[in-house]
């Protein structure tokens, strides 16, 4: 019996009519192609998934045509029917991938655009304020913002400027605001670049990384702009950075305490993506999503990720393939004082998992992002708590804080 035979030997016992047994290995070679086209790098791992999936749900309806007697029964040329059923539904599912990736390819050729422009007209600002003062070590604060003009002044008056040789300079990123969000960040003195467009979650997160990249400071803290997050907790996060302890530090609304204002809904699907994102990263995690978290500046590149809508599973995995040290503390989250969630539709709510699912698989696909005019990562060495002790260590006592103002805590 030679090999042909044998491989088709269990084909046979299926007792298959011819027509059959010629689709099923046309559609086997056709996922043969696909693994090994994938194998030698000529295919995508993503597409790779599609037309696999593709190939293998044809081989099933050529080897169980019964699934679909119902379409078909009582018809003459019933084989027939399942063969033009079979190259439709095929054609069908290619047509619809290949739209869905062209309209994928605008939408990121759309975003690369807005954001150059907003960096461009913002460079000018961004070069004046690159400097950093002899002696001080800049803190960047990092607020992305989109139609928060009820909000963004107070967040903005509460942050410290300056606390003993630690500078603090705030950089704001207007997503498409139609309103005075970036206005009134202009006139409170922050750094302020601005989208044409609103692009969604995650692309002015990742222009404000880029752009606080050419801002020289040391560590950057991310906060939202809708006053959820008490500037109170902004040097606890901050002290594990200064004393090397860490290269990024979340703040968790679930280390210590569980936030009342917190919908069990939106509770329960935190800690689930949190226990998948410690599933595949390793990370123990209480919450992975929380959008107050710090980072050293020479880790910034480690974080980049390609999502534009939610951002925060892409970022985690991209932290832990390129060997990340996190680190959790406990913060308040306070309710909101204005405007309305991310998830304020159930549209926008049911959105977030398919993306959840895409940020996984681009995470595990793609390699590390590099936008236009990304600067080059410096090969800086991690610090030691002894070499930036000192006088930046006693700055993390509350009493030299600077200008933040106290929130009364949410229980």
């Amino acid at each position: 019996m030679t090999a042909l035979e044998y491989l088709g030997k269990p084909v046979q016992m299926l007792g298959l009519s011819p027509l059959q047994e010629v689709l099923v290995g046309v559609f086997g070679l056709l996922l043969i192609v696909t693994v090994a086209a994938w194998a030698v790098h000529r295919l995508s791992a993503l597409s790779t998934l599609f037309y696999s999936t593709l190939f293998g749900l044809l081989i099933l309806f050529s080897l169980f045509p019964g699934v679909l007697a119902a379409t078909f029964e009582g018809q003459p040329g019933q084989t027939a029917a399942y063969l033009r059923f079979d190259f439709l539904f095929a054609l069908f599912l290619v047509l619809a991938y290949a739209f869905v990736t062209r309209e994928y390819e605008h939408h990121r050729t759309f975003s690369q655009l807005v954001r150059s422009q907003a960096l461009s007209l913002a460079q000018p600002v961004l070069e004046s304020q690159s400097k950093v003062p002899q002696g001080m070590t800049r803190v960047l604060i990092l607020i992305t913002a989109r139609n928060e003009e009820s909000t963004i002044g107070d967040v903005l008056a509460a942050l410290p400027t300056r606390s003993g040789t630690l500078e603090f300079k705030t950089l704001v990123v207007d997503d498409g605001s139609s309103d005075a969000t970036a206005l009134i960040a202009k006139e409170a003195g922050a750094v302020t670049v601005s989208h044409g467009s609103s692009l969604g979650i995650g692309a002015p997160l990742t222009t404000g990384l880029l752009a606080a990249l050419q801002l020289n400071g040391r560590y950057l803290i991310h906060m939202d702009a809708d006053g959820q997050h008490n500037p109170d907790d902004l040097m606890h996060i901050l002290a594990p950075l200064m004393e090397g302890r860490a290269d990024m530090i979340i703040g968790s609304r679930f280390k210590d305490l569980r936030p009342s204002h917190l919908s069990k809904t939106r509770t329960i699907g935190i800690h689930a993506y949190t226990r998948l994102v410690n599933y595949l990263t390793g990370y123990s995690l209480t919450d992975t999503t929380s959008g107050y978290w710090g980072i050293r500046a020479d880790r910034i590149h480690d974080v980049l990720f390609h999502a534009e809508r939610n951002y925060a599973v892409e970022m985690m995995l991209r932290a832990a393939h390129n060997g990340v040290r996190i680190e959790e503390v406990p913060v308040v989250q306070l309710p909101r004082s204005g405007g309305h969630s991310q998830f304020h539709s159930v549209s926008l709510f049911l959105l977030y998992h398919p993306r959840a699912l895409a940020q996984i698989i681009s995470a595990y696909t793609r390699p590390n992002p590099q936008f236009p005019g990304l600067p080059r990562k410096t090969t800086a060495s991690r610090p030691t708590p002894q070499s930036e002790g000192g006088a930046e260590a006693r700055l993390l006592d509350p009493r030299v804080q600077g200008n933040v103002r106290s929130h009364p805590v949410d229980k």
